[in-house]
């Protein structure tokens, strides 16, 4: 069965005409002058949110037709020109944000109900709908080929989307129910899709937001006519990838399916665009060999996060082939064929920063075959360091460094917490700092610590400084809160470990903890180890083990090498996060979980992209890698890593 579609050009008509004006001074500066020098936090902006729920219309934005009489709106009777270049999309944005711009222009854009939706809220068809108020309009619906002899087996929520210069490349999804897997299998062996993007978790703040569609590894679902299998599962800190294979009962007829499930956007607000651009990266870098059809795209109702991506998607092609993106005019486009898709402002405003994110990235990955033909590159350039390609990339680094106002950093700044920071200039802001949750009466919850991510693991790590003698016990509180088992020091001395725990008692009590050693070893290369069993008064003991490397500087390759073999088996088996401590909490800590998360890159993907994992970890400490010297070794460390061992490090 065909749908009924209007010719493409008719179809954003009435909207978009006045978008061919080409005037792009007026267009740009609205009235405003232009401002230089202006630095906007582009993961912070984006990140700051009320609420990112794909259910619910948020009462503010205007839901009246085009056409209707409202001073803060504009539609057909005035359009400013939207589409702008590549190269001049950063001061864009800069100017656009000045005054909440972007949410402005949002506001512009026809919201809520515009077309039909007759099927879907068909008695028959209204218990397949997740959300009461997200219905896909009857001209651009996914019509499923119908059960012989079953009726109202046609109808799934989900609309077909135009594609930059394609015509309905893109399925818009809800999550399925259990009761619509079918529909939902079905619907992508109709549409040869080969690649599934999911941008929920399952659960979210305690409600079901989408039902597991896929079966466990070696447990294969029978859906209909079609048997699913799941054949592999690799999980990176931000998102996972799973091949499926699905096979027609009937026809015998085999297919591969890789879904890449998306699961670092926040429960409200938007992620870090970094980790949405990286993801969107991978899956247009990932060829399939086979044919694909249409991308199905979904997280929940199918509106917010999926425009999102779509909108990234088709935009990125876009700019990528005319050098000039439209942002406006292709959200409209989205809307004309599901409703509110980019369903709120702070999605709007991430798209337009990942958008950035996505034109500005340079190609920083290194394939494990040609790492040590590229250091050897490294190693022997002799020109000025100003000349050299890695000096030039870690410039690059600091330039993309986030940044963080005094406003953001009230916690630690504080009056009773001021005191707890050995290095001032070395602060967690408010947005990245860790919580204490069970500290002891007189204490606060603030520690000089902050969460990063392992290469599997959003949070990987805990990231710390060299306790003060005030604050040993809330280093042990957050050992105990955050259940990490595993502590990698980096101390200028062997006195410094006295810090942490009592180099010459074999039992040591701090605030409500006591801590009783049971083993003490001196490992090769300057480690030192200690296990210690934690424990307090009605609680479970727990076992710790710490490393301790011995430099009076940046440790050498070969020691950076041992403590990740060392520390491998243990995360693995435990999967807690590893807490890394020196002396300010920046230096050697970044270098450590950037050179361990390039091992596991390197295990999983068989390439590093040192550059984007360093950039990673600023987001959270913006004074890792403070200078040249120790990201140069990130990459010394890995080349040593490769020559010397088999990569099996999987953390």
């Amino acid at each position: 069965m065909k749908r009924r579609r209007k010719p493409l050009g008719d179809r954003v008509s009435g909207e978009n005409q006045a978008l061919q004006i080409v005037d792009r001074n007026v267009s740009l500066r609205q009235g405003g002058e232009r401002q230089e020098g202006m630095y906007i936090n582009i993961a912070r902006a984006s990140r700051q949110s009320s609420s990112d729920t794909d259910d619910v219309i948020p009462s503010r934005l205007s839901t009246k037709e085009p056409g209707t009489d409202d001073s803060n709106t504009y539609y057909n009777s005035f359009e400013i020109l939207t589409t702008v270049k590549i190269e001049e999309l950063k001061d864009y944005i800069k100017r656009k944000q000045v005054n909440e711009g972007l949410h402005s222009e949002y506001k512009t854009i026809p919201y809520g109900p515009q077309h039909p939706t007759t099927i879907a809220q068909k008695k028959e068809n209204m218990p397949k709908n997740r959300y009461k108020t997200t219905f896909p309009y009857d001209h651009t619906r996914v019509i499923l080929q119908p059960t012989p002899g079953s009726p109202h087996t046609d109808y799934i929520n989900a609309n077909l989307v135009d594609g930059f210069e394609k015509e309905s490349c893109y399925i818009a999804s809800q999550g399925p129910f259990k009761h619509t897997f079918t529909d939902f299998w079905a619907m992508i062996w109709q549409n040869n899709s080969r690649k599934i993007i999911m941008l929920t978790n399952l659960m979210e703040v305690a409600k079901v937001k989408c039902d597991k569609y896929w079966p466990e590894g070696g447990k294969p679902i029978v859906l209909g006519r079609l048997i699913i299998t799941l054949q592999t599962e690799k999980e990176r800190a931000a998102y996972v990838t799973r091949e499926i294979s699905v096979e027609d009962k009937k026809t015998k007829e085999k297919r591969n399916i890789i879904q890449y499930h998306f699961t670092a956007w926040p429960d409200h607000g938007t992620p870090d665009p970094l980790y949405l651009v990286l993801f969107h990266k991978h899956v247009i870098s990932d060829h399939s060999d086979v044919e694909s059809g249409k991308l199905l795209v979904h997280c929940s109702a199918g509106i917010g996060r999926t425009g999102t991506y779509i909108g990234l998607d088709a935009l990125y092609e876009e700019g990528r082939v005319t050098g000039c993106v439209d942002i406006v005019k292709f959200v409209k486009k989205m809307r004309y064929s599901r409703m509110n898709m980019v369903q709120t402002p702070d999605q709007y405003v991430c798209l337009h920063y990942a958008l950035l994110e996505a034109f500005t990235m340079t190609d920083t990955k290194i394939g494990k075959d040609q790492f040590g033909t590229i250091w050897r590159e490294i190693d022997i350039d002799k020109q000025p360091i100003n000349h050299q390609k890695l000096y030039k990339e870690f410039k690059m680094l600091e330039a993309k460094k986030s940044e963080h106002g005094k406003s953001e950093y009230t916690a630690a700044v504080s009056p009773e917490n001021i005191e707890k920071n050995r290095n001032k200039s070395v602060i967690p802001s408010d947005n990245n700092r860790l919580f204490l949750t069970t500290y002891d009466k007189g204490r606060t919850d603030y520690i000089n610590a902050v969460q990063a991510p392992s290469y599997t693991k959003f949070v990987g790590y805990l990231t710390t400084q060299l306790p003060l003698p005030d604050t040993k016990m809330d280093f042990w509180t957050m050992i105990r809160d955050h259940s990490s088992s595993t502590v990698v020091m980096f101390i200028n001395e062997q006195t410094e470990a006295e810090f942490v725990y009592a180099t010459s008692e074999d039992t040591f009590s701090c605030g409500s903890f006591t801590m009783k050693i049971t083993k003490r070893e001196k490992v090769e290369f300057d480690i030192l180890s200690c296990t210690v069993v934690l424990s307090r008064k009605d609680e479970k003991s727990r076992e710790i083990v710490i490393y301790c490397a011995v430099c009076s500087g940046y440790p050498k390759p070969s020691v950076l090498c041992k403590l990740v073999n060392m520390i491998s088996t243990r995360v693995s088996m435990s999967h807690d996060a590893v807490t890394v401590v020196s002396g300010d909490g920046a230096k050697n800590c970044g270098l450590f979980c950037t050179f361990a998360n390039a091992v596991s890159s390197m295990t999983i993907d068989d390439n590093a992209d040192i550059f984007q994992l360093a950039r990673l970890l600023q987001l959270r400490r913006p004074e890792f890698f403070a200078d040249f010297d120790e990201y140069r070794l990130c990459y010394e460390a890995l080349n040593f890593y490769l020559e010397s061992t088999n990569v099996y490090a999987n953390f």
